[in-house]
């Protein structure tokens, strides 16, 4: 009888201690589910407050718009002789809608933009992007002052805002630019 009593204590101890890690394992969960839940609200209102702005500027725009039409109509109404005024309020006006066109197409890029990245997820980084990456962090960790180096596209690169480069990565993995006279390490060109 003491033995089985012993056995099925031993037995609730295991029982109790599983609970007990099935328990932490469910709260940790619920935590991981509520940062998770957390994050999607902060990226839908992020989302919204992108849309928002952008219908903002929009309606500013407009409203400007609107305005230097009502201010061109009084001045020409004012003072129809004065045809250099008038020529310059034309100008106020062709440019508010050049500019209210150039804010449309922006707004249809950035939601195309937004839209792709939905579709296909971000952009993926080459080989050369993450040596470019890790070379500018050496020399800066080192104290060297570096231009700023911009992709243009996966082997292009504009130098100082002014160069236009063509980067590879050496058989031996090293950064390389390339030249006329074939690869020169990124180093000894900056």
């Amino acid at each position: 009888f003491h033995e089985k009593m012993g056995t099925l204590q031993t037995y609730l101890l295991r029982m109790e201690e599983k609970c007990k890690y099935h328990e932490d394992e469910i709260a940790r969960r619920k935590e991981h589910l509520k940062a998770l839940v957390m994050e999607e609200r902060l990226c839908v209102a992020a989302a919204r407050m992108g849309e928002h702005t952008a219908e903002e500027m929009k309606k500013g725009h407009m409203e400007e718009q609107r305005s230097l039409q009502a201010k061109l109509k009084d001045q020409i109404g004012k003072q129809s002789s004065l045809a250099d005024e008038a020529a310059s309020y034309q100008y106020f006006e062709e440019d508010a809608k050049r500019s209210q066109e150039q804010l449309r197409a922006l707004t249809a890029c950035v939601k195309e933009a937004a839209k792709v990245m939905r579709e296909h997820g971000p952009v993926h980084l080459s080989d050369v992007d993450h040596a470019i990456s890790q070379f500018t962090m050496e020399l800066r960790r080192h104290g060297e002052m570096i231009p700023p180096i911009t992709r243009l596209s996966h082997s292009s690169h504009l130098v100082a805002n002014q160069l236009t480069v063509f980067c590879e990565l050496s058989s031996s993995g090293q950064l390389c630019v390339r030249s006329k006279s074939g690869l020169v390490p990124m180093l000894d060109f900056l």
